[in-house]
C-alpha cells in the first residue's frame, strides 16, 4: 500500500528512465499483486482500496500514454529499464522520447490485466453491471490489440515492443521471458499461441534467457537483463507452463532456480548465463519469490482462484518425496500437504483420510485443520522445450550510416546479410554501400545487420 499516493490516489511508478512515469508506466503490476493478495485474503475491505486505486490510474494512464491509433499503451519495458541494457544504444544517447514513445508487450499485457482484475473486482464489489461491461470490453480490446501488434506468425513469439509512431510502429526483432510467461499465465496467447511460445523459448544451460537475442554496444560487458537470467522474471514463464501442461519447461526452469541458488549459496538477483555465477544483489526478493513459487506452484502446484486452492502438483524424476507443507493458513484454514509419487498426473487426492480426486477445490470458505494427501503419477505426455548452445547467440554490432545529399551510405560486412527499413516495409540492401532516399515520401530509415 506505499505504492498509493496523491489524491485522488493511483500506483505511483517505482525507478525507471528519465525521471520514470510516463517513460515507464508498467506500476499498474501493483493491481496484479494487490488481486493476488485478495485471493489468498477474501479481504473485500482491501480489494475495495485496489479497486478504486487501480481504476483512477488506467483512466489517467487513457489520457497520458494511450495510443488509440494501435490500442496499446506506451511506456518501457516493464521490469527490464536501465535503457541500453536492454534498448538499443541508440535509444540511450542523452534522451529519452523513443523509449516512452514506443509500445511494450509485457506492459501492454500487464494493462490487460488490470482490466480483467477491475472486471472481476466489480462484480465481487456490487458495482453497477454497466461498469462491470466496460471492464471487460477494455480487456477484450487490449488483448486483441497485443496479439494483432506483437504476435510475430513465422517466429512463435511476442516482439519485446514496438517502435514508435514515426518510424512505423515496426516491431523489435527480440523477445523477453516477462511478457512471454504473462502472456501464457493470463491467457493472452491462444492455447495454440501458448504451444508455440512454451515449445520456442529460448533455455541456455543456467536458465531462460531474460532477453533474446543477446545485445553488443556500450553495455555489452554488463551481465544483467543481456546476458543474463533473472531467476524472478524466469519464474513467471515456469508458472505460465505449469498453467499451460508444459511440465519439461516447468522443469527446466525450476532446476535453474533451485541450482543458481545452490552455486551461489544465495537468491541471486541475475545469473550470468554462460558461467551460472551470480552477478548482482544477493538474497534478492523477487529472486526469493521465484525460487518459493518452485515448491508452492509446481512440486504442491498449488492456485489459487475464486473458488478457492486448485492442485496441481508436479514432481520431476530428480526428486524424490514424500514431500510435506506443513502449518500452511489460507483464510481460516490450516493445511497439511503431502506429495508423493513422481509425474505430472493426480493419482489419488484424501482429505481428512476421504478419497476426494484430482478435481477436488479447497473451498475459500474452508475453516479448521485440513490434511490433503496427494499421489502423482507420469501421464505419459512430454512436450518439447528449445534447449541448446545456439541460444547465446549474440546481434552484430550495429552497423552506422550516413546520410549526405539524400544518399543513405555505410560500410558493409560481408559476413552479414543487410535490410533496410524505410518506414513502412523491409527491402534487402545484401551487397550493397548506399540507398538513394525516394524525395516524394516520408521515411524513417534503420538498417539491420543480420
Amino acid at each position: 500500500l506505499q505504492k498509493i499516493q496523491g489524491d485522488p490516489r493511483e500506483w505511483t511508478e517505482d525507478t525507471g528512465t528519465g525521471g520514470s512515469y510516463p517513460n515507464s508506466t508498467d506500476r499498474i503490476i501493483m493491481a496484479l499483486a494487490g488481486w493476488e493478495i485478495y485471493l489468498a485474503t477474501g479481504d473485500e475491505e482491501f480489494l475495495e482500496t485496489i479497486y478504486d486505486v487501480t481504476a483512477y490510474t488506467l483512466e489517467k494512464d487513457f489520457h497520458v500514454n494511450y495510443d488509440p491509433n494501435t490500442g496499446l499503451f506506451k511506456g518501457e519495458t516493464s521490469g527490464l529499464d536501465h535503457r541500453s541494457k536492454t534498448y538499443p544504444d541508440w535509444m540511450d544517447e542523452g534522451y529519452f522520447s523513443d523509449i516512452m514513445e514506443s509500445k511494450a508487450s509485457g506492459t501492454n499485457i500487464e494493462y490487460a490485466v488490470a482490466f480483467k482484475v477491475l472486471e472481476q473486482a466489480s462484480e465481487i464489489l456490487g458495482k453497477d453491471p454497466a461498469e462491470t461491461e466496460k471492464w471487460a470490453n477494455r480487456f477484450e480490446d487490449l488483448k486483441q490489440a497485443i496479439n494483432e501488434n506483437f504476435w510475430v506468425e513465422d517466429g512463435g513469439y511476442y516482439a519485446s515492443w514496438q517502435y514508435p509512431e514515426y518510424m512505423g510502429n515496426v516491431l523489435a526483432e527480440k523477445t523477453d521471458v516477462i511478457a512471454t510467461g504473462y502472456a501464457i499465465y493470463y491467457d493472452i496467447a491462444t492455447p495454440e499461441m501458448a504451444e508455440r511460445l512454451m515449445e520456442n523459448y529460448p533455455l541456455v544451460k543456467y536458465g531462460a534467457n531474460t532477453v533474446y537475442p543477446q545485445k553488443r554496444g556500450k553495455q555489452f560487458g554488463a551481465i544483467y537483463h543481456n546476458r543474463g537470467v533473472w531467476p524472478g522474471w524466469e519464474a513467471t514463464l515456469m508458472e505460465g507452463a505449469m498453467k499451460a501442461g508444459n511440465h519439461e519447461l516447468a522443469d527446466e526452469i525450476m532446476k535453474s532456480i533451485m541450482s543458481a541458488a545452490a552455486r551461489n549459496l544465495s537468491n541471486e538477483e541475475v545469473i550470468n548465463h554462460e558461467t551460472g555465477a551470480g552477478n548482482d544483489a544477493h538474497r534478492q526478493l523477487w529472486s526469493v519469490a521465484g525460487h518459493m513459487a518452485a515448491f508452492y506452484r509446481v512440486l504442491f502446484g498449488m492456485t489459487y482462484e475464486l473458488d478457492g486452492i486448485h492442485f496441481a502438483p508436479y514432481v520431476p524424476d530428480w526428486m524424490v518425496g514424500p514431500f510435506e507443507l506443513s502449518n500452511y493458513t489460507y483464510r481460516d484454514a490450516n493445511l497439511t500437504v503431502t506429495v508423493s509419487g513422481q509425474g505430472d498426473q493426480v493419482a489419488s487426492l484424501k482429505v481428512n483420510g476421504e478419497e476426494m480426486g484430482a478435481d477436488y477445490v479447497l473451498p475459500a470458505d474452508a475453516s479448521g485443520d485440513y490434511t490433503i494427501e496427494i499421489v502423482v503419477e507420469d501421464s505419459g505426455d512430454h512436450d518439447s522445450v528449445n534447449l541448446k548452445p545456439e541460444n547465446l547467440v549474440i546481434c552484430p554490432e550495429p552497423p552506422e550510416m550516413q546520410l549526405e545529399d539524400g544518399v543513405l551510405t555505410w560500410t558493409p560486412d560481408e559476413s552479414y546479410t543487410y535490410k533496410l527499413w524505410t518506414g513502412t516495409e523491409y527491402i534487402d540492401v545484401t551487397g550493397q554501400d548506399s540507398y538513394e532516399i525516394p524525395q516524394d515520401v516520408y521515411g524513417s530509415y534503420s538498417l539491420v545487420a543480420v
